[in-house]
């Protein structure tokens, strides 16, 4: 469990009412703060979709594979344009100007026909390579198509109901016998219970239900007892809020107790990473994502008050541009965050109009909190609030209460070796001071391994031949996986991080590197290994990034950080 190191004081007094600033603009706010900046990104939607009839790929959304032809297969998770398309198509007339387009049946039943054609003969379907036979494809693509399926049903003819139908059953059978095992993704688990359940709600297949609640009940026996949801080993906020998504919405359908307690416990866990400016997560968190999908926490606003708390505050945020959501996303998280982004609308809109009091977040409180298992120390204080990556190198990000603005940020040390680059954003060790904290590492090498064309060629081979042997295909994942992630070479160095709070709010770290790590360069942000959902940009954390060069000097190095309380 979270432990709280200072007793919580809530802030409600003159300017440092933070309770009030967190809620400041709502008034202005839209009645559809969701659609309004999905809508943007419609356009680039229909122009990634193939809508020509007598095309080869027609109903294809990889535009890569049949627009730029830059690819040599089509990636599935593509197709989740189904439900943003059926979504527009049920809209009311004045949430979009597509819904009674012509074209717009057509392309969804086209999306539909291409999703079949691409779906392997025992019913998965691929999302990195060819043959991979992928779950999280399979999962994401068959939740999207039931929930779209649903919404237009009437509009399909009824053969094209059956054919759709068909391919949804091979595809939850397929789950019902594979599962993931290079790591715990939770999130990827939890589309796989909610495609499920939703197969099972249109099939009637009681198999579909009882493998959804395995994956359910795999998920929440990874939960740490601090409430979060595993990823890859650890925590991470912004997967957390993709995971609680697809828990939310079989919660809405089962109305089952035991899983909203989870879910309130998640909650209350990631409330404490909400940061004041709007954004979430980061380079402290074990996949490094700062991404925020809204929906989980609109579904659940009646029924948990820290839901309620995250999406009233969050809800602004949206409004105003802070964070990082659709409007930063690339053309591989652009469906699941448009897509969320319309469920958080309706969601929303179906209790528009009833009132409801949030309470305070963490940042608007004063407390510190320890998150022993996630390796995460949170410090709220009377003008600052503060992170810290205790087992992750001291991973360090502040932000001002007052102007809820990003003050300081710093990742860790990186230093060129000649033939690598060595980092001190490493698994780490950590007790408590009087004033802060101190944090040792040994550095680990950073992962950088990019495709050569040789390379290429033999994965490509590899893929197209014994790669299609389930075993060969477990064990190439397994090896991605580990030489692109988890990998952690040591190096024979030493580094200590020291962080201490002074009485009149002076904020000092003190540094050391030992050996090889003596002329090391600190960063203000980046992470160590692979992960694309990482790594968008947000423009009140680009205002904050410093360009200062700081360097190990092998005897101990102190900077000051903050000046003044």
């Amino acid at each position: 469990m979270a432990r709280l190191l200072v007793p919580k004081h809530e802030i409600v007094d003159g300017k440092n009412d933070h309770v009030g600033t967190a809620k400041s603009g709502a008034a202005e706010m839209s009645n559809t703060p969701y659609l309004d900046r999905a809508r943007l990104r419609f356009p680039e939607v229909l122009s990634r979709i193939d809508q020509e009839p007598f095309s080869l790929t027609y109903g294809c959304g990889d535009r890569n594979y049949w627009g730029w032809k830059f690819t040599d297969f089509p990636g599935a998770r593509f197709q989740e344009f189904l439900f943003t398309l059926a979504w527009i198509k049920t809209a009311s007339p004045d949430d979009c100007i597509w819904r009674n387009s012509a074209f717009l049946d057509d392309t969804i039943k086209a999306g539909f026909c291409w999703w079949r054609h691409i779906q392997h003969a025992d019913g998965s379907f691929d999302e990195a390579y060819p043959n991979e036979k992928s779950l999280a494809a399979t999962a994401f693509t068959l939740f999207y198509a039931s929930e779209s399926f649903v919404r237009i049903r009437n509009t399909l003819a009824p053969e094209e109901q059956r054919k759709t139908l068909e391919a949804m059953h091979r595809a939850a059978d397929w789950l019902c016998q594979n599962d993931e095992t290079h790591g715990v993704l939770s999130n990827h688990l939890a589309a796989a219970a909610a495609a499920l359940w939703n197969a099972h709600g249109l099939l009637g297949e009681a198999a579909h239900r009882d493998r959804a609640e395995h994956f359910i009940r795999r998920i929440r026996s990874r939960q740490s007892k601090e409430g979060w949801y595993e990823e890859y080993g650890g925590a991470d906020i912004g997967y957390q809020t993709h995971c609680s998504f697809y828990l939310a919405r079989i919660w809405q359908k089962s109305r089952d107790g035991e899983l909203l307690e989870s879910l309130r416990r998640a909650n209350a866990f990631l409330s404490h990473f909400v940061h004041p400016d709007g954004s979430i997560g980061g380079e402290y968190a074990s996949r490094g994502t700062k991404f925020y999908f809204p929906a989980a926490f609109e579904m659940l606003w009646e029924e948990c008050d820290v839901a309620r708390s995250i999406a009233e505050f969050q809800r602004v945020n949206i409004a105003e541009g802070r964070g990082i959501g659709v409007g930063q996303m690339d053309e591989y998280n652009l469906y699941p965050m448009l897509n969320n982004y319309l469920f958080a609308e309706d969601a929303h809109r179906s209790r528009r109009g009833v009132g409801g009091s949030s309470n305070p977040l963490p940042w608007q409180k004063e407390q510190c909190v320890l998150f022993e298992d996630a390796g995460l120390a949170v410090e709220s204080r009377r003008r600052h609030f503060a992170i810290i990556g205790v087992g992750g190198g001291g991973v360090l990000r502040i932000w001002d209460k007052d102007t809820r603005a990003l003050v300081f940020q710093n990742t860790g040390y990186v230093k060129d070796m000649g033939n690598h680059w060595i980092t001190t954003r490493a698994p780490s060790t950590w007790k408590k001071s009087e004033s802060g904290w101190v944090v040792t590492n040994s550095p680990v090498r950073i992962n950088q391994k990019v495709f050569s064309t040789p390379m290429f060629l033999a994965f490509r081979i590899f893929n197209i031949t014994i790669g299609r042997v389930p075993f060969f295909a477990t064990w190439i994942k397994r090896l991605l996986v580990k030489v692109l992630v988890s990998r952690r070479s040591r190096e024979n160095a030493t580094f200590t991080r020291e962080i201490h709070w002074q009485q009149n709010g002076k904020l000092i770290l003190r540094d050391h590197g030992t050996g090889k790590l003596k002329g090391a360069t600190w960063l203000d942000r980046f992470l160590p290994f692979h992960m694309g959902s990482a790594r968008y940009i947000d423009e009140q954390e680009e205002a904050c990034r410093s360009g200062l060069v700081r360097e190990l000097s092998g005897d101990v190095d102190e900077f000051v950080v903050l000046s003044e309380s």
